[in-house]
């Protein structure tokens, strides 16, 4: 799935800027709005949820159930203006590349090398903009990286996986109430 942008792509993510977390959400907030992918009362509720509970808004609209996950990561991507991995891409990461980034460094930058690229290790991120990440990655890993957005919860996941790096439990909670509406929703489907 794919968006055509008709703004700028915020610029501020990775810059190092102070921008305060309620200002970003409003943006991809009006971002999804604006594709259709939401509407003001899922904004609202998803707001809701991030001010009780913290995080991202993308991630407190999926815990909701409010959006699915490809439409929010083929938006943010394009609202970033950067490629995209999804949870199949981090779970068939090739044992490889997952061994040049040190578990530490991988905990530390929320990195995982997933794959090789035509112009480098393809790397996934939760701000694929980070100047200085992407900076400190290439020194690690020795050569360029192709960045790719990915979810957080989809990359706390892909970590504790090759890495044994532990989701924190908010992210285990949310994974576990997807997977339980999952296995629901065919079954109510065959009524």
């Amino acid at each position: 799935m794919t968006f055509a942008m008709q703004f700028e792509p915020d610029s501020g993510y990775g810059d190092g800027s102070a921008e305060p977390r309620g200002a970003r959400s409003r943006q991809i907030g009006q971002v999804l709005l604006c594709l259709g992918l939401i509407d003001r009362e899922a904004l609202v509720r998803g707001l809701r949820r991030q001010c009780d509970e913290g995080g991202r808004l993308g991630t407190c609209l999926l815990d909701l159930g409010l959006i699915d996950e490809p439409s929010l990561l083929a938006a943010l991507g394009a609202a970033r203006g950067v490629a995209v991995a999804d949870g199949d891409m981090l779970a068939g990461a090739s044992g490889e590349v997952t061994e040049r980034l040190p578990r530490r460094a991988a905990r530390l930058l929320r990195a995982l090398p997933f794959g090789r690229g035509p112009n480098g290790i393809r790397v996934a991120l939760e701000d694929p903009t980070s100047l200085a990440t992407l900076d400190q990655l290439r020194g690690i890993l020795g050569g360029p990286v192709e960045p790719h957005l990915a979810l957080e919860i989809r990359l706390a996941q892909a970590l504790d996986h090759h890495y044994g790096v532990e989701a924190p439990g908010r992210f285990v909670r949310i994974l576990e109430r997807r997977a339980r509406r999952s296995e629901v929703a065919p079954s109510a489907a065959a009524c």
